[in-house]
């Protein structure tokens, strides 16, 4: 896996939860990404604090990339692909910066910043690179 989409959310944001997770599985399938980007979330009663979930996440994660999305991001419609194009296009870099803009209310990668994830745990010896969204 290339890419893994971490979503954290709350049972009470469902409604915006299906809308982005519908969006980002129409992209991934009709851009045949299925094998490039997986999507990964957790849904709690705000019993679980925002910062644990999204460790959780990123424990789970299988891409050698992965971002964080919230709930109730919109995103613009070549968003997935858009992020793989760049990743197999460029060196990727703990070093490199770039960044997201905000076009017609909707979040576009225009590039990344990238830094390397280290895993508490010394389980194995994949790297891991978080996709930081810069604002």
């Amino acid at each position: 896996m290339l890419i893994s989409v971490l979503i954290p959310t709350i049972c009470e944001r469902s409604e915006k939860f299906k809308k982005l997770q519908d969006g980002l599985y129409t992209q991934i399938k009709d851009n045949k990404l299925e094998n490039k980007i997986e999507i990964l979330s957790i849904v709690d009663n705000r019993t679980i604090p925002l910062s644990q979930k999204r460790n959780t996440l990123q424990k789970l994660a299988t891409g050698k990339y992965f971002t964080h999305l919230d709930d109730d991001d919109e995103l613009s419609s070549d968003y997935c692909k858009t992020m793989v194009d760049y990743i197999e296009k460029n060196v990727m870099s703990t070093a490199l910066h770039t960044k997201f803009e905000i076009l017609n209310k909707y979040v576009h990668p225009i590039g990344y910043k990238v830094m390397k994830w280290k895993d508490d745990k010394k389980t194995s010896g994949d790297k891991k690179y978080i996709l930081q969204k810069i604002m």
